[in-house]
């Protein structure tokens, strides 16, 4: 119990470091991401496709914020110039605008920016408290351990820091998971379908909703989000979505050549060239994935949604930051770690996968972003998952650690009383 207690004061002031840096990161570097995100909104808005005028004016961006390069349908707003940044991004497929609107939909880019960074606290928050609530029934040394070990994770502060999507999408997909635990697949459906906001964040995580047969109804309402996003940037622009994909997928190579992990490793060992590269280790990803997901199919939500945050982690080009969606396996790991009983297993084998996970995602990003410590994460990740998968195997549903934990307690207490 002391041991417990002394890691969750070290993770709670790790957590306050790195929140205090990051909100001075977020003052000196106000928008960041959002700002960007904002005006690719707006350019959707006024009928511009972002995709298509980011391959219009590529190379000649100067010209363009100069209005030498305005034809019919490209046009360069003033109102929606930013600092250093004349012209917007276009790498996002096109539904990806339509879900962003409510993300960014205050005209004046100050106002907005403070209005995402407000949804990404609240996000976090939920986030915190869906962590705290978990180990809120085990023993005392670790009721605060859940919280602890998400709030100490440096990819949140990160996150905020840069004002990227990935809170909110995490909190979109805690809220779905909770949801689709109280079986309202319906609403789950809604959440998973706005977390495509990013997908290669979210995407896996339609597998959960495709391979639990009572949640297709959460997987319809997903994909008809979806579409419905799409449907909106077509009428907006009048570029069909398939066209509004070939301009971002043009734009991919420049991106993705910084990646790490797999996509490095196929890149360099396999030579295979962008976007195939990025293209093919995602669908092995997916399918591998999927393949997964059917076979642990009956378990519990959060494992489910553990398998789907390591393949999304793997499986997409992601920048340090993105360790986030690693939170589900964390802190599955740390269900297993508490409802492990010592005389079946010593104490430090039961957790030392928790503490293996976790100093993946406690560690500084300077510490582990380097293009071989990427590589090995996805090694440790994928080994760790596999024995949660095992662990958890025998018992079908993770929630029985919790179950029992509560009547250990129960049977203590009874004890005592007699």
């Amino acid at each position: 119990m002391k041991v417990s207690r002394f890691f969750t004061v070290c993770l709670l002031l790790l957590g306050v470091t790195y929140t205090t840096v990051a909100s001075q990161r977020w003052e000196r570097g106000q928008g960041g991401d959002a700002a960007l995100r904002w005006q690719q909104v707006h350019y959707v808005l006024r009928g511009i496709d972002p995709n298509l005028l980011h391959q219009a004016v590529a190379n000649r961006d100067d010209e363009f914020a100069m209005g030498l390069l305005e034809t019919e349908g490209i046009r360069f707003f003033e109102a929606l110039r930013l600092p250093q940044r004349a012209w917007p991004i276009g790498e996002y497929p096109p539904f990806a605008y339509g879900l962003a609107v409510p993300l960014h939909w205050p005209p004046d880019v100050v106002v907005a920016d403070r209005w995402f960074m407000a949804l990404s606290l609240a996000a976090w928050v939920l986030v915190l408290l869906w962590a705290a609530k978990l180990t809120r029934a085990g023993p005392r040394g670790v009721r605060c351990l859940g919280f602890a070990s998400v709030f100490g994770m440096v990819s949140y502060p990160a996150t905020l820091a840069v004002a990227n999507y990935g809170v909110v999408v995490m909190g979109a997909l805690v809220a779905s998971m909770i949801l689709l635990h109280r079986q309202k697949a319906a609403i789950a459906g809604i959440c998973i379908g706005f977390a495509m906001v990013k997908p290669t964040l979210a995407a896996p995580f339609l597998l959960v909703l495709l391979c639990r047969r009572s949640w297709w109804v959460g997987f319809a309402t997903a994909c008809t989000l979806v579409m419905g996003a799409g449907a909106l940037h077509w009428l907006l622009t009048g570029v069909a979505p398939w066209e509004s994909q070939v301009g971002a997928s043009s734009h991919l190579a420049s991106y993705t050549h910084r990646a790490g992990g797999v996509i490095k490793a196929s890149r360099s060992w396999l030579e295979l060239p962008e976007p195939w590269a990025t293209y093919g280790v995602a669908a092995i990803g997916l399918l591998f994935g999927c393949w997964l997901l059917w076979w642990y199919r009956s378990a519990s939500p959060l494992l489910l949604f553990a398998i789907a945050g390591v393949i999304a982690r793997i499986s997409f080009y992601h920048r340090g930051y993105d360790n986030l969606l690693l939170t589900f396996l964390l802190q599955l790991l740390l269900l297993q770690a508490i409802g492990t009983r010592p005389a079946s297993m010593s104490l430090l084998r039961c957790w030392m996968p928790w503490i293996a996970m976790g100093i993946t995602l406690w560690l500084p990003g300077r510490i582990v972003a380097g293009p071989l410590q990427s590589l090995l994460g996805v090694l440790v990740w994928v080994l760790l998952l596999q024995i949660a998968l095992k662990r958890a195997a025998p018992l079908h549903h993770d929630e029985k650690l919790l179950h029992a934990m509560r009547i250990d307690q129960a049977a203590a207490s009874g004890s005592g009383a007699a």
